[in-house]
């Protein structure tokens, strides 16, 4: 049913009726033959997230009634677009070589921003995983370890720090999903739950098992990684940022 439009111009919204268990099994469906299909034909994808909803009159006078035949929807590419100016990119070009320490760093990084503005947060998370435990670890991949060596890090807990005081920046819902994520997993919003959380995901992803029967996330649950993925990324950048200015002040020195 299509709502008014208030005076605010508010976006419309849509309400449909379906059979969620109907729509879940068409799902499933869609998902093992894109599997199929990629393994078979090189198939790109399938955008069953993205389902057409279609009203199919039963008789001439309900085809009259239905104003809407159809509706479908995508998420649009969250294009970037370039802001630095020809003097800033020249200096960059010029001092390149001071940064030449972070270039695989910096290559994930890029990856990740391409993945994250297609709304695919698994490879984000995972990459900025990668960044963060190159940077502030010192070789470990246990669990324990690499909280250890996080939480002993002085410029880790200085970014999860500069982390939680931007949050009140936030919008509402990125704010409600963060302290919800933290709740669920029975951690509190300070430097060992931050560090907690993305730690505890990181194991939750790479630790995969074909379990039906165990509750873990896959790369079918994009959206459920959002939280995480943005908690995560934001302190790959806030780790770049600061070894940039430490690569910067030991030229200057």
């Amino acid at each position: 049913m299509l709502s008014s439009i208030s005076q605010e111009e508010k976006p419309a919204t849509f309400t449909f009726r379906s059979d969620p268990e109907m729509n879940q099994m068409i799902i499933s469906e869609f998902r093992l033959l894109e599997g199929l299909l990629a393994f078979r034909a090189n198939l790109k994808s399938i955008k069953w997230g993205y389902p057409k909803f279609e009203y199919l009159p039963e008789n001439e006078e309900e085809a009259q009634k239905a104003r809407l035949p159809s509706i479908s929807y995508e998420r649009r590419i969250q294009e970037g677009e370039a802001q630095i100016s020809g003097k800033d990119l020249a200096r960059l070009i010029i001092s390149k070589d001071r940064y030449s320490s972070l270039t695989v760093y910096l290559s994930f990084y890029r990856e990740g921003v391409n993945e994250y503005r297609n709304y695919r947060y698994c490879t984000p998370f995972t990459i900025s995983t990668y960044i963060l435990e190159g940077l502030y670890t010192r070789g470990n991949t246990n669990t324990i370890q690499v909280k250890r060596d996080f939480k002993n890090s002085t410029d880790m807990v200085a970014n999860v720090e500069a982390l939680i005081s931007h949050y009140s920046k936030e919008t509402p819902e990125n704010q409600t999903k963060l302290l919800q994520t933290l709740k669920h997993r029975g951690m509190r919003f300070d430097v060992d739950g931050i560090i907690g959380l993305v730690v505890n995901s990181r194991g939750d992803l790479h630790h995969f098992q074909n379990n039906l029967n165990r509750i873990q996330p896959t790369t079918f649950d994009q959206d459920d990684f959002e939280t995480i993925a943005w908690v995560s990324f934001a302190l790959t950048e806030l780790a770049i940022k600061r070894r940039i200015a430490d690569l910067n002040s030991q030229s200057r020195n």
